[in-house]
């Protein structure tokens, strides 16, 4: 059985296992053009995340998310939620000479026992908020990294859960609080 190990896919936002520590950036590509106090609860899904990401990232968008006074709901539940709220994870590779094919989908979402070169690349998370009925864009941001990741180093996970936290809190910032929309 094949070890599991980092190749490619670090985290966005991973300060503790990159050889250069530079923070995270974030921008908001849209913002407000909803009626945000009919905006109580939402659902999520994930688009490319690689699978040993995915729990860090989605608890940690849900945590911000709720801060922000809106309740996650499943739609197993039978009950509609106001938004649909989407995290997609988009790679690129910063060196051309990283640049291989890949045989499979799934090989280039697992950790890989060892690679023999060091790797630049930029990890990005969009965040799109749409109106669950209609389906329209009512914000939108991102949050990215650069890594340098030297070979031998590989992601940690616990680590890398407040930075994360973080930089989410950081995107969302403009994002209406459900309570601040009501008191207007």
């Amino acid at each position: 059985m094949k070890k599991i190990l980092v190749l490619l896919f670090i985290s966005c936002f991973i300060s503790s296992c990159s050889s250069t520590h530079t923070s995270v950036g974030y921008a908001v590509t849209l913002c407000c053009p909803g009626n945000y106090s009919q905006y109580t609860n939402y659902t999520l899904q994930t688009q490319d995340i690689p699978a040993f990401l995915t729990d860090t990232i989605t608890q940690n968008f849900d945590l911000a998310f709720q801060e922000k006074g809106l309740g996650k709901v499943h739609l197993s539940n039978h009950k509609n939620p106001s938004l649909a709220v989407t995290l997609r994870y988009v790679h690129v590779n910063l060196n051309a000479e990283q640049e291989r094919p890949v045989s499979s989908t799934m090989e280039k979402w697992e950790r890989h026992e060892s690679y023999s070169q060091a790797l630049s690349y930029m990890a990005t998370i969009e965040i799109n908020i749409r109106e669950f009925t209609t389906k329209e864009l009512v914000w939108s941001g991102q949050v990215q990294r650069r890594h340098h990741v030297q070979p031998g180093e590989y992601m940690h996970e616990d680590r890398a859960s407040g930075d994360i936290l973080m930089a989410f809190r950081d995107v969302l910032m403009s994002y209406p609080s459900l309570e601040a929309d009501k008191n207007l």
